[in-house]
């Protein structure tokens, strides 16, 4: 299960996913509500959100990481069968590919975006708040921290007094309860809503009576700062406006964007060509096993009778059989195994053909 600000995504190798998907419904029809991607093309899917090419932000760099937390997490309570893993190894490989020679550099995601506006918007001494201690909170302090000549003071408020202690010890900050949003909002000249509540935690009654200007940024989806509250005392920016200035950055991202791209195309071709050629080769060897079986009832059925020849030649009958076995075998199935690895190796062999091939030769498979 990977959640990310803007997705929810179940991968799982079974042949139903959608009987998966029903298992969580609760008042919810997921199954009609959802995209399904299947096949190969999950590799192709997940390797792009890694790389940040499927993000609202595209080039994000924060992603991957939470790819991998969520990759770790599902390999802790053992849900990661050898199918999965490989989806997961190949992408997170493939994506470190991308960034090690694709530099993002002009990339602005959100998190930078709210960061910029408040540098440039407030003096260099002025005192943040920031709502939330999740991933987003988290980093937007992080960034805050790294500006060259800001000497800001900071604010981390949370429902859990333990992690807002924690994240600003890490940073430097002073840790306050949610409880004290109020005092919170007074005192800051910038304030950072990144929380996941379902209700507005800022509304017009926590800004009426403040003496001076507010400039906040919401950062929450969905939205935790009441939109009417833009006033000439406060400046709101929300995720539209946000997602405003992350666009209107992506056109200086385009020899980029296409440069990663190129990268992700070129390795899940040399993957596609390495998982066929393993899977032609194990059916294959399921092929000669099979016939291998058919093969030592057919000897044993023939050494049975010739218990009843001379025993002068026993020996040499049963080993002629046996040989004469093997090659009807080998004779039989080189040009179909021969044929099925130069089509692998040609990559003329797509999923529903694949899928036929082991219908026609591995029986019960």
């Amino acid at each position: 299960l990977l959640q990310t600000c803007n997705r929810i995504e179940l991968y799982t190798y079974d042949s139903d996913p959608n009987s998966i998907l029903a298992d969580f419904e609760d008042g919810v029809n997921f199954v009609n509500s959802s995209r399904t991607i299947e096949g190969f093309d999950v590799f192709r899917h997940l390797t792009r959100v890694v790389c940040g090419l499927e993000s609202m932000a595209v080039g994000e760099h924060q992603i991957a990481g939470q790819v991998r937390k969520y990759y770790a997490l599902a390999k802790r309570f053992e849900t990661v069968n050898p199918p999965l893993q490989l989806l997961f190894d190949e992408a997170l490989r493939i994506g470190k590919k991308v960034r090690s020679e694709v530099a993002f550099e002009r990339a602005i995601d959100y998190v930078s975006s709210a960061v910029k506006i408040l540098s440039r918007r407030l003096p260099k001494h002025a005192t943040i708040a920031i709502v939330g201690t999740g991933d987003t909170a988290r980093e937007a302090i992080g960034r805050l921290r790294i500006l060259k000549g800001r000497e800001y003071r900071i604010y981390v408020l949370g429902r859990n007094p333990e992690r807002a202690s924690s994240i600003a010890k890490e940073f430097g900050a002073v840790p306050m309860s949610l409880e004290r949003l109020q005092e919170a909002l007074a005192m800051a000249d910038g304030i950072i809503v990144a929380t996941s509540a379902k209700e507005y935690l800022i509304r017009k009654e926590h800004v009426v009576n403040l003496q001076r200007k507010k400039l906040i940024v919401d950062l929450s989806i969905p939205p935790n700062v009441d939109p009417s509250i833009a006033c000439n005392n406060v400046e709101l920016y929300t995720m539209e406006n946000l997602t405003e200035i992350v666009k209107s950055n992506q056109e200086l991202l385009k020899d980029e964007i296409r440069r990663a791209e190129g990268i992700v195309d070129q390795e899940l071709g040399k993957l596609y060509a390495k998982l066929q050629n393993s899977v032609i080769e194990a059916v294959i060897a399921k092929i000669y096993k099979a016939a291998e079986a058919i093969r030592n009832e057919e000897v044993e059925e023939a050494l049975k009778r010739i218990e009843q020849c001379d025993p002068c030649h026993k020996e040499e009958v049963a080993e002629i059989i046996s040989a004469l076995s093997w090659s009807l075998i080998k004779k039989l199935f080189h040009h179909h195994a021969d044929m099925l690895r130069r089509l692998a190796a040609q990559g003329e062999l797509d999923d529903k053909t694949m899928s036929l091939i082991i219908k026609l030769f591995l029986k019960g498979d």
